[in-house]
């Protein structure tokens, strides 16, 4: 197993590989998405994406990678999105953010909390 702390500033960006298995951990900033998006260009498959909460410097860069990869001539693609988010979707008392719908339109993207 390799765990990669990706060059992230203020927030987390993490790639943990094996031989069969790719998975990353939150996206920074979409300010910070250039600098770790060359670590996993040339990655085939995300098995799984899982954003931890939904703090900007958590999730706007996956929001960028996701745009962007949809757009990509070498896309990557996303087996699962992990989102723990799951007091914002079912409305408990925390308001709405603007990542809510984005991420409900994900195929595959599951809630958790």
């Amino acid at each position: 197993m390799k765990v990669f702390l990706n060059n992230a500033g203020n927030g987390d960006c993490i790639l943990i590989q094996t031989d069969s298995t790719n998975i990353l951990v939150d996206g920074r900033t979409a300010a910070s998405f250039r600098s770790w998006h060359k670590n996993i260009q040339n990655i085939k498959k995300l098995d799984a994406v899982f954003i931890t909460h939904i703090d900007d410097d958590h999730v706007n860069g996956i929001i960028k990678f996701i745009e962007e990869n949809d757009t990509s001539k070498d896309i990557v693609n996303i087996g699962n999105v992990f989102f723990n988010g799951a007091k914002q979707i079912l409305g408990l008392g925390i308001p709405g953010t603007p990542y809510l719908s984005f991420f409900l339109g994900i195929p595959r993207c599951n809630c958790f909390s």
